[in-house]
């Protein structure tokens, strides 16, 4: 029989106030595991070209397709690349002066961990360039209403670009004041071109909704109905996290590093259903 637990076996000389660090960077990644469970499982588990073929011409919409394999490969890549890190937080280099917690923020803009902030960076690009692309086919691929979605995402892509040398070449990485800001701007953008756009474009489709029921009958609507759902289902759940984790960050709260590694994979996970 195993000795019974007591508190003689805690590491020594670490105050409460680190342990709960270690906790919080611990339990990110063991939820960011979880959000890419379900991903993966859609991905590797099931046929996609069939999934998305065209509706009247039979055709299969490639391009969904590699947008998927894509978003499932940066996905794989920044999971395991942030484990591997992750081991060398609480094992690897356990006996850092200062314990897991000090090597993160330490180490944090090595280039393993900057390729897996890289690959949830350009995710984040991909799905965001998704919805507006949903946004110009809503409304009926008019040229004139992309102008401020596209300027607002090339101002994510540039702030993620910001935020990307600052976490790579900053002293203090991703917890220092300039990273702070660049990452405000780059989440904000995100989640307010995600909020807005999904509202626009659920409007649209339930005023359609209003006519064809109006026209041809309760029937024939219902489908506005479930689309308009998916798509606010879809966004709903990143935007809250986003939003948490936005204040907390900004806050410099601890219990930022428990919502901060599985933001990446709920987005990613958010436009599976193209």
């Amino acid at each position: 029989m195993p000795p019974a637990l007591n508190h003689s076996f805690a590491p020594a000389d670490v105050t409460p106030e680190e342990l709960m660090s270690e906790r919080a960077v611990f339990n990110g990644v063991v939820l960011a595991n979880v959000a890419y469970g379900p991903f993966s499982f859609a991905f590797f588990f099931s046929k996609y070209a069939p999934t998305y073929t065209h509706r009247k011409t039979g055709t299969v919409q490639w391009w969904a397709c590699i947008y998927v394999a894509v978003m499932s490969i940066l996905a794989t890549v920044a999971i395991v690349t942030q484990n591997v890190f992750n081991q060398w937080c609480f094992i690897n280099f356990r006996g850092y002066p200062g314990g897991p917690y000090a090597f993160n923020v330490d180490f944090y803009g090595t280039p393993l961990n900057v390729a897996s902030f890289a690959a949830y960076t350009v995710m984040s690009w991909i799905t965001d360039g998704l919805v507006i692309h949903r946004f110009f086919i809503i409304y009926d691929r008019k040229w004139v209403f992309l102008i401020l979605p596209v300027l607002t995402w090339l101002g994510g892509v540039a702030s993620g670009i910001l935020l990307l040398v600052s976490v790579a070449l900053s002293d203090s990485s991703f917890y220092a004041r300039q990273s702070v800001n660049f990452g405000t701007a780059f989440w904000s953008i995100s989640m307010g071109l995600n909020i807005i756009l999904t509202c626009f474009i659920v409007g649209r489709l339930l005023y359609t909704r209003y006519h064809v029921k109006a026209t041809m009958g309760h029937r024939y609507s219902v489908k506005y109905t479930s689309i308009a759902s998916m798509l606010i289902e879809s966004a709903a759940l990143y935007s809250i996290w986003a939003l948490v984790f936005l204040i907390l960050y900004a806050r410099g709260s601890r219990f930022q590093d428990i919502l901060f590694p599985p933001l990446g994979q709920i987005q990613a996970r958010k436009n599976t259903r193209i």
